[in-house]
C-alpha cells in the first residue's frame, strides 16, 4: 500500500485538489444556475416582480415598526402612536368602535388593569396601524410608494431627530429605541432609518384619505341614524345578585358541580359571564424601606441647622425661627436620601454579586434547580444594621435615633410574602404600599402589577410587551437592580415567588368566595327567567312599580321597593352598563320601530310600549316601559351644529375603512401571489 502511495503520490494530490476545488465551488456554482431562493418571484404588483426576500424584509420591517412605535407609545406620555393618528385625523380609521368596548370588556372582567388603558390602547392602535401580517405592511408600504409619500433612509433619520424636539436626552432615547428595534428585527440601522421614513409614508396615506375621501350620502345616513335614533324609557333592573342573597348557602356538592360547569370557561365570553379560567397570576414577596420612619429617625445637629441656614439664607425666606424650621427640614431630607441610596447600595451588594453568578441566557438567568434564593428576612437585617451603623458614626453634625420621637421602636425594613394565594394584576395594584408602587424604565415608570406581570413566566405571543425584556424579570431571582418607588418615597424590592399563565382554577378553594357569589346569582336569575311572562303581564297591568315593589327588599313588615330610573339609548348605546347589550337594544328598538312617533305615547296601548328582557351577562332582569321617541329626523341632523354633523361625516368614513384590508389592497395594487415556481428576479 505504501508502494502504490509513494508511487502515484503526485496523481492522488492531484485528484484530491481536483476533489476539494469542485466541492468549494460547487455550492456557488449551484446557486449561480438555480438561484438565490430569497430572490425567487413570490407575486407581481402592478406587473412588477416581488420577491421572497422583499417580503421577507417587510415582515422584518413589520416587527421593528411594532417594537419602535410601542416602546416610544409607551415611553412618551401621550404616546408618538397616539399624537401621530390624532394630527393626522385617522383615529376613526384605525380604532373602532369594537376595538374599545374591547378593552373596557377586558377591564370591566378583570383581565386588564385600569391603569394599563392607554397602553392597551397604543398596543391597538400600533397593530392597526402595521397591518396584520409582513404582507399586509408590503402592501401598505407599496401605496405610500406610489402615491410619492415614502423618502429614503435620511427621510427617517431628519424624522427621527425631528421627534426629540431639540432635546439631547429625548434624542439619545430614541436613537436607543431604533437601535433595539433594528437588532430585533435582524435589520441594518440603515433599513431601520428606511422603515422610519415607511412609517411616515403610511400615515401621510391614512390622512389623506381621512381628511379628503367623500362620504357616501347613503353611509352618512346610516351612521346618522345609527347616532340620531334615541328611545327614552322607564326601566327597572331586577339583579339575580340581590335576589341571590336571600338564598340558602349551597352545600359543597353545589358548588362543586357548579365549578365543574364553568371551570373551562371566561367570563367575558360566558354567555352568563361565569368563568373560572383565572388571568396571569402571581406570587411575590418584598422588602420595604421605610422612608418616613427613617427620616423620623434622623437627628440633625443644632449646629449644622445654624450653619445651613446662615450659609443659604434666601433659600429660607419668612422669619428666622421659620428659616431655621425649614433648614432643618432640608438637612433631614438630603440626609434621609444619603440613608435610602446607602440601602440600595447593601441590597446590590449583597444579591446582585449571587445573581451574576448564575449562566446568563438573553436577558435572563438560567436558575438551576439547586440554587438557593437570598432570604429576604437576612436581607432586612443587613440593610437594618448598615443604616444604624451609619448613624452610629461619630459626628458631630447627625445621627440617627433608636427610636422615632413619641411613637418608640419602629422597624425601618419590613418584609411580607403572598404565598398563599394567587395574585391577579388588579390585585397586586391593590396591596397596601407596594401596589402603588412603581419602576423607572427607561423614560417612564411601570407600575409593580404591571412590572410584575411582565416575568419571564407569564409571557404570550398575542401580548406584546416590550418591557419585558427590558424589566428581565424572572421567577426566584430578586429584582433588586432598580427600586420600586411609591408616592411617599418609600423604596421595594420584590422577588416573584411563582407565577401562572391564564389558566383555570385548580380548585373550588382558589375561587371560593366568587363560585358562592356565582351560585346565588345565577341559580336566582334562572328562577327570575321563568317569571318574565309574569314580571310583564304586572308591568302592563299595573306599571313598573308593581314589578319593583315585587321584587324589593323586606324589612320585617315593610318592603323596599327597587327603584325605578329613567334612560335614554341610542342604536348603538346605552349608558346603563347592564343594559348595554346588542340583545336589549335590538328588542328595545324592535318596539320601538313598531310605533308612529306622530302619535302621543299615552295613546297607545301599554302592552305595545313594556318589554321585560332577560340579561344573562349581568345575570339579570330589566323591566322597560318606552316613553319618549326621538328619531334621526332632518331637521335634528341640522340642529347637531357644524362639530357634530363632522363626526357623523368622518364616521361615515371609517365605515369605508377597509380600503387598506389586505384584499382591497390587493385588489388596487394588482398584487397577484405566484402559485407556480418563480424564476429569478434579473433586476435584483
Amino acid at each position: 500500500m505504501l508502494k502504490f502511495i509513494r508511487k502515484y503520490n503526485k496523481i492522488l494530490l492531484v485528484g484530491f485538489g481536483v476533489f476539494l476545488m469542485i466541492s468549494f465551488l460547487a455550492p456557488a456554482g449551484i446557486s449561480h444556475c438555480t438561484g438565490d431562493p430569497r430572490d425567487r418571484v413570490v407575486a407581481t404588483i402592478a406587473g412588477r416582480p416581488v420577491t421572497a426576500r422583499m417580503l421577507a424584509l417587510s415582515a422584518a420591517e413589520r416587527d421593528a415598526a411594532r417594537d419602535f412605535l410601542l416602546r416610544t407609545s409607551l415611553t412618551d406620555q401621550g404616546g408618538l402612536m397616539q399624537r401621530m393618528v390624532e394630527s393626522g385625523g385617522y383615529l376613526d380609521l384605525l380604532l373602532t368602535q369594537a376595538d374599545y368596548n374591547a378593552i373596557i370588556d377586558r377591564i370591566r372582567n378583570g383581565t386588564l388593569p385600569i391603569d394599563q388603558y392607554t397602553l392597551a390602547l397604543a398596543a391597538r392602535l400600533v397593530e392597526n396601524f402595521i397591518g396584520v401580517d409582513g404582507e399586509h405592511w408590503f402592501l401598505l408600504t407599496e401605496q405610500a410608494k406610489m402615491l410619492g409619500f415614502v423618502g429614503g433612509a435620511e427621510d427617517g433619520r431628519d424624522w427621527l431627530n425631528s421627534l426629540s424636539g431639540g432635546s439631547a436626552d429625548l434624542q439619545a432615547l430614541l436613537a436607543s429605541l431604533r437601535a433595539n428595534a433594528a437588532r430585533r428585527g435582524g435589520m441594518t440601522l440603515e433599513q431601520a432609518d428606511e422603515m422610519l421614513s415607511k412609517i411616515q409614508g403610511v400615515a401621510r396615506v391614512y390622512t389623506l384619505y381621512a381628511r379628503s375621501a367623500p362620504a357616501s350620502d347613503r353611509a352618512v345616513l346610516v351612521t346618522a341614524k345609527q347616532a340620531l335614533d334615541q328611545v327614552g324609557f322607564d326601566y327597572v333592573l331586577v339583579r339575580g345578585s340581590d335576589v341571590g342573597a336571600a338564598l340558602e348557602a349551597p352545600d359543597e356538592a353545589a358548588l362543586l358541580a357548579h365549578f365543574e360547569r364553568f371551570r373551562e370557561e371566561r367570563p367575558h365570553e360566558n354567555t352568563y359571564g361565569i368563568g373560572y379560567v383565572r388571568p396571569a397570576r402571581a406570587k411575590v414577596e418584598w422588602i420595604k424601606i421605610d422612608r418616613q420612619v427613617l427620616s423620623d429617625m434622623v437627628f440633625i445637629s443644632p449646629v449644622l441647622i445654624r450653619e445651613e441656614y446662615d450659609q443659604r439664607t434666601a433659600l429660607y425666606p419668612g422669619t428666622e425661627q421659620e428659616g431655621l424650621a425649614a433648614a432643618a427640614a432640608a438637612l433631614r431630607e438630603r440626609t434621609t436620601d444619603v440613608l435610602m441610596r446607602e440601602a440600595e447600595r447593601v441590597v446590590r451588594g449583597a444579591v446582585q454579586p449571587l445573581i451574576d453568578r448564575l449562566p446568563s441566557e438573553g436577558a435572563y438567568r438560567v436558575v438551576p434547580e439547586d440554587w438557593t434564593r437570598p432570604s429576604f428576612e437576612e436581607l432586612a437585617g443587613r440593610i437594618d444594621r448598615a443604616l444604624r451603623s451609619e448613624g452610629d458614626k461619630p459626628s458631630p453634625r447627625w445621627r440617627l435615633r433608636k427610636e422615632r420621637p413619641g411613637e418608640g421602636p419602629a422597624p425601618i425594613v419590613t418584609v411580607e410574602r403572598r404565598e398563599a394565594s394567587w395574585l391577579t394584576a388588579q390585585e397586586l395594584g391593590r396591596l397596601d404600599g407596594v401596589g402603588g408602587s412603581a419602576m423607572r424604565v427607561g423614560g417612564r415608570m411601570v407600575p409593580f402589577s404591571q412590572a410584575v406581570m411582565a416575568a419571564k413566566e407569564l409571557q404570550t405571543a398575542d401580548q406584546p410587551r416590550p418591557d419585558r425584556e427590558d424589566l428581565a424579570i424572572q421567577i426566584g431571582v430578586p429584582v433588586v437592580d432598580r427600586p420600586a418607588r411609591d408616592g411617599q418615597g418609600n423604596e421595594y424590592f420584590f422577588t416573584v415567588l411563582d407565577a401562572r399563565k391564564e389558566s383555570p382554577a385548580e380548585s373550588v378553594e382558589e375561587v371560593r368566595a366568587t363560585i358562592e357569589s356565582d351560585w346565588r346569582s345565577f341559580t336566582a336569575f334562572e328562577q327570575l327567567r321563568e317569571e318574565l311572562d309574569h314580571a310583564r303581564a304586572l308591568a302592563v297591568s299595573d306599571g313598573l312599580h308593581a314589578v319593583a315593589s315585587l321584587y324589593g327588599t323586606t324589612v320585617g313588615d315593610v318592603t323596599i321597593p327597587l327603584p325605578v330610573r329613567e334612560s335614554t339609548a341610542q342604536r348603538g348605546s346605552v349608558g346603563v352598563g347592564e343594559l348595554n347589550t346588542r340583545e336589549f337594544l335590538e328588542a328595545l328598538f324592535e318596539a320601538a320601530d313598531l310605533l308612529d312617533p306622530l302619535v302621543l305615547l299615552d295613546e297607545i296601548d301599554a302592552d305595545r310600549l313594556v318589554l321585560v328582557q332577560a340579561l344573562p351577562k349581568s345575570r339579570s332582569i330589566a323591566a322597560v316601559r318606552i316613553t319618549r321617541l326621538l328619531p334621526a329626523t332632518i331637521e335634528r341632523f341640522r340642529t347637531v351644529g357644524g362639530f357634530q354633523a363632522d363626526r357623523l361625516e368622518r364616521a361615515a368614513v371609517a365605515r369605508g375603512g377597509d380600503v387598506f384590508s389586505p384584499r382591497k389592497l390587493r385588489e388596487r395594487l394588482e398584487f397577484k401571489p405566484r402559485t407556480e415556481r418563480g424564476e429569478r428576479d434579473e433586476a435584483s
